[in-house]
């Protein structure tokens, strides 16, 4: 029985595995991930800091995270709002999630 180097693990393998060899064992294909959405959210003012819009990667649908606080692209916890689009039509919007999110 002959041997090979696998890549994950650098030992040495059997070559013929339950009669198959590598090139014909069945490649599994990871399931695809939903790419993430951006959404709006609205942090609260915090002493000099204004109340600005943030920009937020939404992972779970939007009934579940309408109202929540999530973490922004900028690091900050805003409440999401679900019906504002991002960028919102404002002149007070988060300048770091802008350019986080310019692509």
């Amino acid at each position: 029985m002959t041997s090979h180097v696998t890549p994950l693990s650098g030992a040495a393998a059997p070559a013929v595995l339950g009669g198959m060899t590598p090139r014909t064992l069945p490649q599994t294909v990871p399931p695809a991930r939903p790419t993430p959405t951006v959404g709006a959210a609205r942090s609260r003012a915090h002493g000099p800091t204004a109340a600005l819009w943030h920009a937020v990667e939404l992972h779970r649908p939007t009934s579940e995270v309408d109202g929540a606080c999530e973490l922004t692209l900028c690091g900050s916890l805003a409440r999401v709002a679900v019906g504002e689009s991002w960028p919102p039509a404002s002149r007070d919007v988060c300048p770091a999630c802008l350019v986080l999110t310019a692509r």
